[in-house]
């Protein structure tokens, strides 16, 4: 049964501690939302380029492919 894990991101949670202490052995079994970090990452023109690496830099901190 998958974890939801809220509060990565924005709101401060540490994405290395959620792997680690979450996942599965095959790194699996989390569902992490960063919804805040990634709905405010511009309020410009640039909205989707930076919404857009803020979701990649939230996969990497994770170590998951997006």
């Amino acid at each position: 049964v998958p974890i939801l894990v809220p509060g990565v991101g924005a709101q401060g949670g540490d994405a290395a501690s959620v792997v680690e202490q979450g996942a599965d052995a095959a790194g699996r079994g989390l569902i992490v939302s960063s919804s805040r970090a990634i709905l405010y990452a511009s309020g410009g023109s640039d909205f989707a380029d930076a919404a857009r690496a803020e979701a990649e830099r939230t996969a990497a901190s994770l170590r998951l492919p997006i």
